[in-house]
C-alpha cells in the first residue's frame, strides 16, 4: 500500500500541475489533501480517488485505475455542464432531484422511528399477542429438533458416532459433544430449540422430495457423499400448517407490533405538523381540511404475522 500511495502521489501532483499550473487549491478540505484537478468551482481531491482504489492491486493496475477514475470524473463534470446548458426542461429535473431527496429523508426518518418502536416493545406484549393470535400463525414448512453431524467417512469411531446420534440419550450426547467438537466437520445439537428444516436440509446432499413426509416418517437418517458421512436424528417435529412455535413467532410479532406503533406515531406526527402549519399560516385548508381528516382517522390494526417462505424439495 505504501508503494501504491507513492505512485498515486506522483500521478496526482502531475495531473494537478498539468490541469491548473500548480495553482491554488479551491475549497481545500482540512489536512494536507491534494487537489488533483478542478473544473469551474468543482475540485477532485486525492483522498476521493484513493478511497475508490482497492488494496492489493499491482502497481501498473493501480496507476491505470487512478487515471481512469480522474478521467471519468472530468468527463462527467464537463458533460453535466454541457447538458445543463442545453436541456430545455432542467427545472423538471431539479424538481425530480428535490423530490427524490425528500423521499430519502422521509424514508430514513421513518426507519429510525421504526427502530425506536421495536425497542419499546416488551416481551410481555409479544407473549400477549402470541397467545391471542397463535391460531392465525401457521408454519408453511416443517421445523425440527434433534442432532446433526457431518464428519469424514474415514473418521475414527464412526460406528460410535452413529450409535451416539441415533440413541440421543443424555450420556450419548455428552460423548458426542466431546468427540464432535474436535472430530466433526459440522456439528449441531438443537434438541432444545426449533430449527427451520430448510437450514438442515440444505447442508445434506440428499433430495428430500417431500419435507413434511420426511420429518414425519424419519427419526434417524444417514447418507454418504464425496468422502463425508452425514448423521441426523429428529427428536421432535412440526409440519407445515401446524401452529408456529413461539420461538419462531417472536420476531414476526415484533415486526407486526412495530408496524402498528409506527403507523400510530406517524399519524400523530403528521397531525401535529399539519396543525402547526395551519397555525403558522403555511397551510391554508379550503374545501379539504387535512387536519380534521387526520383527527378522525385511527391507526390500522396490525395483521397476524405469517412465514413468507415456501416449501422446497431438495
Amino acid at each position: 500500500m505504501k508503494c501504491l500511495r507513492h505512485i498515486i502521489v506522483i500521478l496526482s501532483v502531475a495531473i494537478a500541475c498539468l490541469a491548473s499550473g500548480c495553482g491554488r487549491e479551491k475549497d481545500a478540505p482540512a489536512g494536507d489533501d491534494v487537489a488533483l484537478v478542478s473544473v469551474g468551482d468543482t475540485t477532485l481531491w486525492l483522498s476521493e480517488v484513493v478511497r475508490q482504489i482497492p488494496q492489493g492491486l499491482a502497481e501498473t493496475d493501480s496507476a491505470e485505475m487512478f487515471s481512469g477514475i480522474v478521467d471519468a470524473w472530468i468527463q462527467d463534470v464537463l458533460l453535466t455542464e454541457v447538458a445543463a446548458d442545453n436541456l430545455p426542461d432542467l427545472d423538471r429535473i431539479e424538481r425530480m432531484v428535490a423530490d427524490y431527496r425528500n423521499r430519502l429523508i422521509m424514508m430514513e426518518y421513518r426507519k429510525r422511528m421504526k427502530n425506536d418502536s421495536r425497542r419499546n416493545i416488551s416481551d410481555a406484549e409479544v407473549k400477549e399477542y402470541y397467545e391471542a393470535h397463535a391460531d392465525d400463525m401457521r408454519l408453511e414448512h416443517p421445523v425440527v429438533k434433534g442432532i446433526y453431524i457431518k464428519l469424514p467417512s474415514d473418521a475414527d469411531r464412526l460406528e460410535n458416532v452413529r450409535q451416539w446420534v441415533f440413541s440421543a440419550t443424555r450420556e450419548s450426547i455428552d460423548k458426542l459433544e466431546k468427540y464432535g467438537l474436535k472430530g466433526a466437520i459440522q456439528y449441531d445439537w438443537f434438541g432444545d430449540r426449533w430449527v427451520d428444516w430448510e437450514m438442515i436440509a440444505t447442508q445434506i446432499p440428499y433430495r428430500f422430495y417431500d419435507a413434511d413426509a420426511f420429518v414425519e416418517s424419519t427419526v434417524n437418517f444417514e447418507t454418504e457423499y464425496n468422502g463425508s458421512t452425514y448423521f441426523l436424528h429428529i427428536s421432535e417435529y412440526l409440519k407445515s400448517g401446524d401452529v408456529m412455535p413461539y420461538q419462531f413467532a417472536v420476531e414476526q410479532i415484533r415486526e407486526a407490533l412495530s408496524e402498528r406503533e409506527l403507523v400510530e406515531a406517524d399519524r400523530k406526527l403528521m397531525r401535529s405538523l399539519f396543525s402547526r402549519a395551519v397555525s403558522d399560516g403555511k397551510l391554508r385548508p379550503g374545501a379539504y381540511d387535512p387536519v380534521k381528516r387526520r383527527m378522525k382517522n385511527g391507526a390500522p390494526a396490525a395483521k397476524a404475522p405469517a412465514s413468507d417462505k415456501k416449501d422446497k424439495q431438495q
